[in-house]
This record gives structure tokens, C-alpha cells and sequence, in this order.
């Protein structure tokens, strides 16, 4: 087997998956791809809402709110600056290949180690991790994405030390650098998403103190709060600018932690085919791991406590929060690494099935969800259909009109379907929203009476427009106290404010 690679053959491979990823992007990621157009999805639509926002002069978490960081919300404003929904779609596309390209060297790494390194290895541990990818990204444009390059490359910065740490035990500060830009940017997408290299900064912290290397430790310690710093600061300093600190850290952080201990865990038991699916790349990752403790009698490397490590802070991560399968995208570079360490393509060993039934289940699992789109797009037109139902009822609001516009309980779509921006913070979900904050509901029903706002959306369902039976029988009375209805479908129901 060959272990070395021009520059040049190299750079053609780089070029070669870059271009199946993108294509694959194409096919995958429904809510951005050019192929589907006016699919913006459900949370992907709401991200884009508030990076639109933005670009309008909406002050995040003040006039708009959602529980995601304010450094996913930066993305989709620069998105729809470079072009709006397909802008968005490049940079998910640029986010990628940082990741396919990192994931391939650090696979590089650990085969040229261990002696295995081809580019057929490669291609294979690529190919087992984006099946899983495609099909847990639920259509693209959600938190966990945009955090998979800092998880990679900082896999990537752990791997090129531990490999080489029983003979230097120093760890360069460059890398500690990037780890704190790393966590600082997760932690300002979604705290969960950064387990995995909190995981193995950990174990580097612990094994310098091992070693002693103490001066080396707090250098380290330095360049990561710098890192950190570069990322959280200039973010507070804006957010200090627009009075809006505090409703920042509440909606990231305060108001996160509760909706995820009110919401985060589902039973398993109660979904059990959709919960084998998406736990399976983790259980085959333990078997591999204690199979190759087995095989070497138990001795650690740095690279395995940094494993061990990731696989449980990624088990108990995923363990409490697993309600949707798009959380599971975080762990497809651990996976990826675990078959890179471990995993063997012989066909007289038992990891090359395991591993070879979760491409099989991932691989049909992203063609069915491939398939939906296309279908929902080109053969029931379903899709376009509605977008065009939802704008045409939102058409008849003029254009000096369309900054006094707000819905209840719909979908965020309806905004960008209307190319509307809303009026007030609680602009979608409210019900939801008020699992983990009981005030958001009643809050937003005085603000309706009190302001009064020019045009109303709600269900077309008006026996269910909200759970909540105060909130309903309220919001009934208001509609027909001071508002009439113009325009209706099975969608939606759009009333305006009467005259006079």
C-alpha cells in the first residue's frame, strides 16, 4: 500500500471531494439548496429571519428573539448579504469543505502512523461519516453545522499533538489559541455543540499536569482565554452598543438551560426505530474503542483518553438532550475519528460489518430523505404551492404597511414567504417558546391589545390557535373586537385593524 501522495495528486483529491460534498449540498440541504426553491423549513427559517434582521436593522434577542447564540445569527446576516437564501447556502458550502478538508488530514495523520494511509482508506472513513451527516443535518442551516469546523480542526490540532506527545509533551499555545476561539464561537451557537473539544482539552490539561509541564499549562491556559476573548468580546462590546447585553445572555444561556431541561430529552423506548438509527454510530464507536483496549491490554495513549474522553461527553450530551436527530450532527467527527483509530476494512474482521451496517442504514436513510425533498419539490409541488398560497394572502398588505405585521403560532416561513420582517420579539411559537418561560405568552397578548399593531396572522385552525385556553379565548376577543378579516386559506387567516 502506497504511504506517500504528490502535492499535486493530493490537491486533485481535495478539489475531487470538495466538489462531491458540494454536489451532495445540492441534493441534501433542502431549506438552502438552489434545487429547492422556497423550502426555508422550520428552525432553518427562523435563523434566517433573524440574520435577515439584521441586515434591516433589528437589534437580535431585543426585537427578535430565539435561544441560539448571537454567532449563528452573524452567519445568516452575512449570508443574506452575500445573497440571501443561496447566499446562505455558499457559506454552508464554504463551512464544508473546511470540514471535509480537516477531516482529511487528520485522517492523514493517524494513517501515516499507523502505516495505512491511501487515499481508498480515507475516502472510506469519508464516506462513513457524511452518510450519517446528510441524514442527521435534517436539511442543513441548523447550529450544529455551523459548529462542525471548529470541532474538526480543532480534532485536527489534538490529533497532530497527541500522536506525538509521549516523545514532546509540550503542547504548542497556537493550538490552545484556536481551541478558545473554538469554544468561545460554540458557546455562542449552542452550548452543547462543544463537548467534544471541552473533551479534549481536558485530557491535555490533565496529562501537562502529569507530565509537569506547568509553565507550558498556564501558557496554554493564556493563549485559550485570548482565543476566547478574540470571539466573546468584540460580541459583547456590541451587544453593550445596542442596550442589549442582558437580553442576550438570557436568551443563549438563561432562558436555553431552561427550555432544554423542559424539552431536551426524549424517551427512547418511546421511538425506538429512530433512536437505533441515530445512536448507532455511537455504540459501534464504544465497541471499537473497548475492542481495542482489549487488544492492547488495556494501555492508554494520549489519543485514546482524548477519545475515551469524547465519547462520554458526547454519550451523556446526547443522552440528555436527543429530541431531535439534527443534535446528533456534532458527533459524525468523532465517529469519523474512531474509525480512523480503530476501525479495520478486512473482511475477516467483525468492525468492518458494524461499520458497514451503519453506512447501509445511513446511506438508505439519506436517500429517503433525499427523495422527500425532490418529491415535495417536483412531483406533489407541495412546496410551491403553499409558498405561493402564503404570499399571495400576504400580498395584500402595502408596502408602507409591512412594518406593522405580526403572527401567532405560525410557522417563521411566513415572514420570509411575505418578505415581511415582524414587529415584535414573540413572533412565532409562542406557545412553545412559554414551555420554558410562562410570561412570553401573556406578555405578548398584552403587547397585541395595547399596541395594536396593523395586520394580524394566525392558524386558519381558529378552535386551535394556541394551547393554552386563556391565551386563545383572549387573542379571540381582540380579532374580533378591533380587527377584520381580509384574506384567508387553509394556512392562514389574515386579519387587519379596523378603520375608524
Amino acid at each position: 500500500m502506497d504511504n506517500t501522495i504528490s502535492k499535486k495528486n493530493e490537491r486533485i483529491y481535495i478539489l475531487i471531494i470538495s466538489a462531491v460534498f458540494i454536489m451532495m449540498m445540492l441534493l441534501s440541504a433542502r431549506f438552502t439548496s438552489p434545487l429547492y426553491p422556497n423550502n426555508y423549513g422550520g428552525d432553518s427559517a427562523i435563523f434566517m429571519l433573524m440574520g435577515k434582521g439584521m441586515t434591516e436593522g433589528k437589534v437580535l434577542y431585543t426585537d427578535m428573539f430565539d435561544h441560539k447564540g448571537p454567532v449563528l445569527f452573524f452567519i445568516e446576516a452575512l449570508g443574506y448579504i452575500l445573497g440571501g437564501r443561496t447566499g446562505i447556502f455558499i457559506l454552508e458550502c464554504a463551512v464544508g469543505i473546511v470540514t471535509v478538508i480537516s477531516l482529511y488530514y487528520t485522517c492523514k495523520l493517524i494513517y501515516a502512523k499507523q502505516n495505512k494511509y491511501s487515499l481508498l482508506s480515507i475516502s472510506a472513513v469519508l464516506i462513513f461519516g457524511f452518510a450519517i451527516l446528510f441524514y442527521t443535518f435534517s436539511g442543513g442551516n441548523l447550529s450544529e453545522e455551523y459548529s462542525l469546523p471548529f470541532i474538526t480542526v480543532s480534532l485536527y490540532f489534538m490529533t497532530k499533538y497527541a500522536l506525538n506527545a509521549e516523545t514532546d509533551s509540550k503542547h504548542p499555545v497556537r493550538y490552545a489559541f484556536f481551541y478558545g476561539i473554538a469554544i468561545s464561537a460554540m458557546f455562542l451557537i449552542r452550548l452543547n455543540n462543544a463537548a467534544t473539544v471541552c473533551a479534549g482539552i481536558l485530557v491535555i490539561f490533565i496529562y501537562l499536569i502529569y507530565k509537569k509541564e506547568f509553565k507550558n499549562l498556564f501558557m496554554n491556559l493564556l493563549f485559550g482565554v485570548l482565543g476566547f476573548a478574540v470571539v466573546a468580546i468584540p460580541i459583547i462590546i456590541y451587544f453593550a452598543s445596542k442596550s442589549a447585553l442582558y437580553d442576550m445572555i438570557y436568551a443563549t444561556f438563561i432562558y436555553n438551560f431552561k427550555y432544554t431541561n423542559g424539552t431536551g430529552h426524549a424517551s427512547v423506548i418511546g421511538n425506538i426505530k429512530m433512536f437505533a438509527v441515530l445512536y448507532l454510530p455511537l455504540i459501534i464507536s464504544f465497541v471499537l474503542f473497548v475492542t481495542n483496549l482489549i487488544k492492547t491490554k488495556f494501555k492508554f495513549r494520549v489519543i485514546d483518553w482524548i477519545l475515551a474522553a469524547s465519547l462520554v461527553i458526547n454519550a451523556a450530551s446526547l443522552w440528555l438532550a436527543n429530541q431531535y436527530s439534527h443534535y446528533f450532527t456534532v458527533f459524525v467527527p468523532v465517529y469519523m475519528f474512531t474509525i480512523c483509530l480503530y476501525g479495520s476494512f478486512s473482511l475477516k474482521n467483525v468492525k468492518t460489518y458494524l461499520i458497514g451496517i451503519c453506512l447501509l442504514v445511513y446511506m438508505y436513510q439519506s436517500a429517503v430523505f433525499a427523495y422527500a425533498s425532490v418529491k415535495a419539490q417536483y412531483i406533489d409541488k407541495s412546496v410551491g404551492e403553499k409558498h405561493n398560497t402564503v404570499s399571495s394572502c400576504l400580498s395584500i398588505i402595502p408596502e408602507e404597511e409591512k412594518n406593522s405585521v405580526i403572527g401567532y403560532n405560525l410557522p417563521a416561513a411566513y415572514y420570509l414567504d411575505g418578505d415581511i420582517l415582524p414587529c415584535h420579539k414573540y413572533y412565532i411559537q409562542q406557545d412553545w417558546w412559554s414551555k420554558a418561560d410562562r410570561s412570553i405568552n401573556s406578555d405578548f397578548i398584552a403587547w397585541l391589545e395595547e399596541d395594536t399593531p396593523l395586520w394580524v396572522m394566525v392558524s386558519s385552525d381558529k378552535d386551535n390557535m394556541s394551547e393554552n385556553i386563556d391565551a386563545q379565548e383572549k387573542l379571540t376577543d381582540i380579532l374580533e373586537s378591533n380587527y377584520e378579516l381580509k384574506s384567508a386559506n387553509e394556512y392562514m387567516c389574515l386579519y387587519r385593524v379596523k378603520v375608524g
